[in-house]
């Protein structure tokens, strides 16, 4: 019995230090395997980076023999084995710009934004936009660089292209002004005399400087392209104010620059003719002949187009082939506009009937409208205007719109004008165009009380201009007439309101996404100032402002008050869809329905 007994201890032991020694072994094993996983990525992860490695070497070797295709493809490999890692995007970036490819803007805004891109990279990818014409992202990134950032002379030389790409001549300068307190290059002063031909002073003060400096890069301080981009602004000088000691010896320059080896283009030709016209008007005949010999078989409409600007279009018309227009589409608007210039107008409407192949039909309809405007045929104009329109409209994305646009601007038709560019707006396009540039659009389609293309138009412009106050102010503003606004933007223009206190209509659209949120108290809070003013008897005081203080009173109980202020709401001035919400609101609010709407165009200042 002892030995029975021993021998069932001995196995029950045995069993019980099996299932306390499993779990163990079931860790262990499940250990070991995790640490094979991590082994197995670890290796992976390297034999990765290795390949990545070798495809960025061979992307390299490809650019340096301009190869871009391969370049950009064995780039692409790389980074799509190692996507977060910022040399492989940094290399798919710059081999992308090298090409000239139409992916670069894309790709630099999120090598922009990667947690380890430098300065450089984020400078490198603001030129890829600005080259590209993006002033849309440009303006976006240049807002997200840090202060150290912008302060470089890099980043000051982008800033003010940027503002001569805009056409803000006064921001660029006042950057260069800070820029050459850094450095003073030949470039820097290229910029100083772009932003100054463009700038109008009393008594050409900038532009005298200007050519000061045009003639110092001219002659020689700087690399033969600057001096040449530099003799090219003096073509937005008109004669009459041009210096001409400054370009005494234009075209010799040109020769030893072009014997140099320096490509001059047919425009500084060109320019050296008018300063030699303008030096000796005796020899005009002779000096415009040569021009013509020179230029008329290789760059026609080139040399047309300077003959128009120097009034010579029947001198032109005199010795352009007739054949000419008929074979170049590119001629036809220099034939058609000597044309015109010259009284010729059913010349010009034969002209455009017989038009090549190949021809913008936006164009064609569109210069057959303005012609027979002139001739007062309307019904014949309007019927071209129509089909330019529908001709713009079929074109995809918004080139054909915008050219449309640019023409109907030309022909004094603002309101196709305005359709055509709210139209183009409304769809989606790599084709940014900065909100400021279309600001004039708004009061134009509220009057027609198109609050939703105005909302749909707000909400692409946000979407390219994300840190604009003003774009978000009018989409809060707008979402606000619909239904509840998206609190994440309720929250970025409280913000902006806290930043610029004194611009009334940030405050104005915060208090109305209060109001539509129930918050009473806040929103006339953020009336108070526009309360005062009001109670002041300030009559210049905005319609909108008005009616948001009658129905915050209202809301408030002051319902004496808020009656006898919207008796003073010009409700005429407002769109359709603000009129019934601000009427229905303040009515609903006092309880106490007496017919806004019935008196609506007829109270207040």
């Amino acid at each position: 019995m002892p030995y029975v007994r021993n021998t069932l201890m001995r196995r029950i032991f045995r069993c019980r230090k099996r299932r306390l020694l499993m779990p163990g072994m079931v860790t262990a094993m499940a250990a070991l395997a995790a640490l094979l996983w991590l082994k197995r990525d670890a290796i992976e992860y390297r034999v990765g980076m290795k390949k990545a490695d070798v495809l960025l070497e061979k992307s390299r070797w490809a650019a340096e023999r301009r190869d871009w295709r391969e370049a950009q493809r064995t780039a692409h490999e790389a980074w799509k084995l190692h996507p977060g890692e910022v040399g492989a995007l940094r290399q798919l970036f710059e081999v992308l710009v090298g090409g000239k490819s139409g992916e670069a803007v894309a790709v630099g805004k999120s090598l922009f934004e990667h947690p380890r891109a430098t300065t450089a990279d984020r400078l490198a990818a603001i030129e890829s936009a600005l080259q590209a014409g993006d002033l849309v992202a440009v303006a976006s990134m240049f807002t997200r660089l840090q202060t150290s950032e912008r302060e470089t002379p890099e980043a000051m030389e982008l800033g003010a292209r940027f503002f001569l790409a805009r056409n803000h001549p006064t921001g660029a300068l006042s950057l260069l002004d800070r820029l050459r307190l850094k450095r003073n290059e030949p470039g820097d002063l290229l910029l100083a005399a772009d932003a100054l031909t463009r700038t109008p002073t009393e008594g050409n003060v900038a532009r005298s400087e200007a050519q000061r400096i045009i003639g110092e890069l001219f002659h020689g301080q700087g690399t033969p392209e600057v001096s040449l981009q530099a003799f090219g602004l003096l073509a937005r000088i008109p004669m009459a104010e041009r210096e001409l000691y400054h370009f005494a010896d234009a075209r010799k320059r040109l020769d030893v620059l072009s014997a140099e080896g320096a490509k001059v283009p047919v425009e500084a030709w060109l320019i050296a003719d008018e300063l030699e016209l303008a030096a000796a008007p005796d020899r005009r005949e002779e000096i415009l002949s040569l021009s013509m010999d020179r230029w008329f078989a290789t760059e026609p409409e080139v040399l047309g187009k300077w003959l128009l600007g120097l009034g010579e279009s029947k001198r032109f018309l005199e010795n352009v082939p007739r054949a000419i227009a008929l074979e170049n589409p590119e001629m036809l608007p220099v034939v058609t506009q000597a044309l015109i210039l010259e009284n010729r107008w059913d010349r010009a409407l034969s002209l455009l009937d017989r038009a090549p192949h190949g021809t913008d039909p936006v164009v064609l309809h569109s210069l057959r409208a303005m012609i027979q405007g002139r001739l007062g045929k309307t019904k014949e104009a309007n019927q071209n205007w129509a089909r330019a329109s529908r001709q713009a409209e079929l074109v995809t994305g918004r080139g054909g719109l915008l050219r449309f646009a640019q023409l109907a601007a030309l022909g004094g038709k603002t309101d196709l004008r305005d359709e055509a560019l709210a139209e183009a707006l409304k769809r989606p396009s790599s084709l940014q165009i900065p909100a400021a540039d279309v600001a004039f659009l708004y009061p134009a389609l509220a009057q027609k009380d198109r609050n939703g293309d105005l909302l749909q138009i707000s909400e692409g412009l946000l979407a390219a201009e994300p840190e604009n106050p003003q774009v978000l102010n009018n989409v809060v503003w707008l979402e606000l007439l619909e239904r509840q606004a998206d609190e994440s933007r309720v929250k970025k223009l409280e913000e902006y309101a806290a930043q610029f206190p004194s611009v009334i209509a940030l405050r104005s659209t915060l208090a109305f996404a209060h109001l539509r949120a129930g918050r009473d108290e806040k929103a006339l809070e953020a009336l108070a100032p526009l309360r005062e003013r009001i109670e002041a008897g300030e009559a210049e005081t905005a319609p909108t402002d008005r009616a948001l203080v009658a129905l915050a009173l209202a809301r408030l109980g002051e319902t004496e008050k808020s009656r006898e202020l919207s008796k003073t709401v010009r409700w005429d001035k407002l769109m359709k869809a603000e009129r019934e919400f601000f009427t229905a609101a303040i009515d609903e609010a006092i309880d106490d329905r007496f017919g806004l709407d019935d008196r609506a165009l007829s109270g207040g200042y």
